[in-house]
């Protein structure tokens, strides 16, 4: 930001300025913070970063304001003064448009609303504290510090050829040649700008769609589950080959194994690769190769799940849940889906989050059998819990310590014929039993899932290429060439619902802050008119959003819907700047084409320095390793290199347009 200012001041005197009212506001805003109980965290840093843009804005709009009234032969006191209030309205429209966009974010619903409040909120607290310094500290240190250098002689001769368009530069003559042109064909203008925004509109398709983005952390995980009831050392078995088809990859650097979590069938294996700068494949690429190689392995089912995100605590990228009370035909409806969705190129695996039971060994008590014998059924239940899972009642003790002794069968003679040798004592004597009731082999019962108080079965997916958006749009395909019976369906969950959750949010979020905007500048322009010609930059910075997402290759993630709600109250400044004091020249009988024409000369260099250096501000994080980083860059940068391109080239025709209309009806009233 000091830089920016520097090479288009050419005064250091400025960045002196700069470089002391921008980091007070910084850290003003820490007291605001601890008195709301904020700490330091994610969201509070990244509402200082974005804050930032608000703050260089206004520090280089009154200073190069202040320069102008020196250039123009005040002294430095009455340069300050006047030139704040110059650029007054203009800075108080624009941190008022900041405010109304980040007040709704602190107020969003759902999950992401309970981390949005310390964003929103440090963001009004540092945009509140930049309103105050820039009336107060900024005016005073341009009184004493700021000084006209001999780099100021440029400027000053633009200044004197201003009034002379023979004598422009060609940069500005060339401008001033597309500023006549807006004039006299306004509508062909609007046309054009439309035919480039619907173009740009269509590189959407191309964009991947998602709640965060996976990040490469060098980790990639894999969970695999055996047959059920499969003991420790079938585990381990499996676990082992896993290993072995693992140590032909030479990105990997370490393996770690852990069995038995929730059942012995159960294994997770860690992998850890080398680093991201030492390895050809991204952890995507390499668990895609990976698969192949460990589904050769028999008796196991495997999921391989590569990127850490926000949604890391989740075991798969995408949830579907089958619905329906009958659970054989619920489960035909799942066996099904899973068939159809493994089939989708960019999906990885789909497979059932339960495990199908295994066998168990049923004894059902005969009542008339039971009564004959006198046996209760509680009675022949301990008998059976006792056989099976022994019985600590018998302690052995030695030097005043006590030890369990644990009595069971052994684990050959647990099967259906131990009922012939566990006996009951009775009325009338011992009785297997075997002798009291039939012994069945059936398929366990599955834990109950429920959701919204429907039975569901859930099916967990991971992506292999692509993202979520497109993925689950391919899924609902292939989910709707299936013949669903009444009461039986599919619906996303896990990330997928927490996405449509959380873009609801934002898309209220947005809207909301659209509309305070727009009522926010007709109170302070006391028009209905001009404020749609300020807010359609809001619509036109998209073009510049959508070209940068195709190119940056970022995906519309929870980063990048939250830095196209920061776009509205950025875009709208350079607008704000030109045509604020514009209006007020028109009121004063001003000729509207003479009035836009000087304010947009003379207000050139802090469009230029503010959106130069905002954009400036956000170009490292493009190259950033985490997408949302470079999503939210890649938004604001866009969004940014618009408002600066159609602050010239689209804002006088649209001005035109209004300015007509509205003295049009002036007329007939």
């Amino acid at each position: 930001t000091v830089l920016v200012l520097l090479a288009f001041t050419r005064n250091w005197r400025s960045t002196i300025i700069a470089g002391v009212v921008i980091p007070a506001s910084l850290v003003a805003g820490f007291f605001f913070m601890d008195g709301s109980g904020f700490t330091i965290n994610a969201m509070t840093l990244l509402a200082y970063s974005s804050a930032l843009g608000t703050l260089v804005s206004n520090a280089i709009i009154m200073i190069e304001s202040a320069l102008q009234e020196m250039r123009a032969g005040k002294d430095p006191e009455n340069a300050a003064i006047d030139g704040t209030k110059k650029v007054a309205v203009s800075v108080l429209a624009g941190v008022g448009t900041n405010v109304v966009v980040f007040l709704p974010l602190a107020f969003m619903g759902g999950i992401v609303g309970q981390f949005m409040v310390q964003f929103g909120m440090t963001v009004v607290y540092l945009t509140l504290l930049s309103l105050l310094f820039s009336f107060t500290l900024t005016p005073m240190m341009i009184a004493k510090i700021l000084r006209l250098t001999s780099s100021d002689a440029a400027p000053k001769k633009v200044k004197k050829a201003a009034a002379s368009t023979t004598a422009e530069s060609p940069a500005v003559a060339r401008l001033h040649k597309w500023f006549d042109v807006q004039f006299n064909h306004p509508w062909r203008v609007v046309g054009l700008a439309v035919a480039i925004f619907i173009a740009s509109m269509s590189l959407m398709k191309f964009v991947g769609n998602e709640f965060s983005p996976a990040t490469d952390n060098n980790e990639i995980n894999i969970t695999a589950r055996a047959p059920m009831g499969a003991t420790f050392e079938k585990s381990r078995d499996i676990a082992s080959q896993i290993e072995e088809q693992l140590r032909d990859f030479k990105e990997v650097k370490s393996i770690s194994v852990k069995i038995g979590e929730r059942g012995l069938q159960n294994i997770k294996v860690k992998i850890e690769l080398v680093d991201r700068a030492d390895r050809r494949l991204s952890d995507k690429e390499l668990s895609r190769r990976m698969l192949p190689r460990l589904a050769t392995i028999p008796d196991v089912e495997i999921q391989i799940r590569a990127g850490a995100s926000m949604s890391s605590s989740i075991s798969s990228d995408m949830v579907l849940n089958i619905t329906g009370e009958d659970d054989a035909k619920r489960e035909a409806y799942a066996t099904r889906a899973i068939e159809l969705i493994n089939q989708i190129p960019e999906v990885q695996s789909a497979v059932r989050a339960q495990q199908t039971p295994g066998n168990e060994i049923k004894f059902i008590p005969d009542e008339n059998k039971m009564d004959f014998w006198g046996v209760k059924n509680s009675y022949a239940g301990s008998t059976l819990r006792t056989a099976l899972f022994g019985n600590d009642d018998y302690k052995y003790k030695e030097a005043g310590e006590e030890y369990p002794i644990v009595l069971e069968f052994a684990k050959p003679f647990k099967t259906a014929e131990m009922f012939d040798n566990v006996y009951v004592n009775s009325q009338k004597g011992m009785v297997a039993l075997s002798s009291l009731g039939k012994i069945e082999n059936t398929t366990a019962t599955p834990n109950i899932s429920r959701l919204d108080k429907n039975r569901i079965t859930e099916i967990d997916i991971n992506i292999g290429k692509s993202t979520m958006g497109p993925v689950q749009a391919k899924i609902q395909s292939a989910l709707n060439t299936i013949d669903w019976d009444a009461g039986y369906g599919a619906e996303f969950g896990g990330m997928s619902e927490i996405q449509d959750e959380t873009t609801g949010e934002i898309g209220q979020a947005f809207f909301l802050a659209t509309v305070l905007t727009f009522m926010l500048l007709a109170a302070i322009m006391n028009s209905l008119a001009h404020p749609f010609t300020i807010a359609t930059s809001i619509l036109t910075s998209f073009a510049g959003v959508f070209v940068m997402l195709f190119l940056s290759g970022a995906s519309m993630n929870v980063g990048a819907m939250l830095a196209f709600v920061m776009l509205v109250g950025l875009v709208v400044n350079n607008n704000i700047l030109v045509l604020e004091p514009t209006i007020a020249r028109v009121k004063n009988g001003e000729d509207a084409k003479s009035a836009l024409w000087t304010e947009l000369n003379d207000k050139r260099y802090m469009v230029l320095m503010t959106s130069i250096a905002v954009i400036t501000g956000m170009v490292p994080q493009l190259w950033s390793a985490d997408g949302m980083k470079v999503a939210m860059a890649a938004v604001m940068i866009g969004g940014m290199l618009a408002s600066l391109i159609f602050t010239f080239t689209l804002t006088p025709a649209l001005f035109f347009i209004i300015e007509h209309a509205r003295r049009r009806l002036a007329r007939n009233k």
